[in-house]
């Protein structure tokens, strides 16, 4: 019901200048084990979801819940939160400093929802999943799949390219599915540059001084 409640496409045009894509996965294109079955892809269905929260018993009034983010991603969760209400979600908006955020992350402490930009430094799958490894998210999402685990620890392992792609791809089906997370949009990156700089855009989105100069 959360994701179906949630227009990604309009959050994308209304507050990210059209500049993103939405996706039902956070390993997008350029990242080892991708899977583009889920990018470019979102589920909006608000009467879809007013139904499912009816039939789960809050036909009255939709269940409480805590949606926790950073200041710095304040509209989005201005949007977001506005969705959920409207279709029957009774929420309590926590907007808290980065620092905050960040220490209250680290300690695991969100209560019910909690908004997260992610990147990718090491265009890998795992920095994405491992995560939701059941070690690592207790806690947090305390989510149990044993094929999803299964796969995880497999691919942890695996050092044939072909069939460890496979199992990432699964992974995010299966993700998809489950929804111990869901996705918004991956942001397009936008650089302002003189025409004196050589520079080429990371897809990690990292700086490194050697890799830009000034033409010749």
């Amino acid at each position: 019901a959360i994701e179906l409640a949630i227009d990604n496409q309009a959050i994308i045009d209304s507050i990210a200048g059209g500049m993103g894509t939405p996706t039902r996965t956070s390993v997008t294109p350029g990242n080892f084990g991708s899977n583009p079955d889920l990018y470019n892809q979102y589920l909006y269905d608000p009467e879809r979801a007013k139904q499912l929260l009816a039939e789960a018993g809050y036909a009255s009034g939709g269940p409480k819940m805590t949606f926790s983010a950073s200041t710095q991603y304040k509209e989005i969760a201005e949007v977001v939160a506005a969705y959920l209400e409207a279709a029957g979600f009774q929420v309590e908006l926590e907007l808290l400093e980065p620092s905050k955020f960040s220490e209250t992350l680290n300690a695991k402490g969100f209560k019910d929802l909690f908004l997260l930009g992610v990147g990718n430094s090491l265009f890998d799958a795992s920095n994405n999943y491992n995560r939701f490894l059941q070690a690592n998210n207790a806690g947090e999402t305390d989510w149990i799949n044993a094929e999803a685990e299964e796969l995880l620890q497999a691919a942890l392992r695996n050092m044939d390219p072909e069939s460890r792609t496979r199992q990432y791809q699964r992974v995010q089906e299966i993700i998809a599915e489950d929804r111990p997370t869901i996705y918004l949009y991956q942001m397009e990156g936008i650089y302002g540059m003189n025409e004196r700089v050589a520079f080429t855009p990371r897809l990690d989105e990292m700086f490194i001084a050697e890799e830009i100069s000034l033409k010749s």
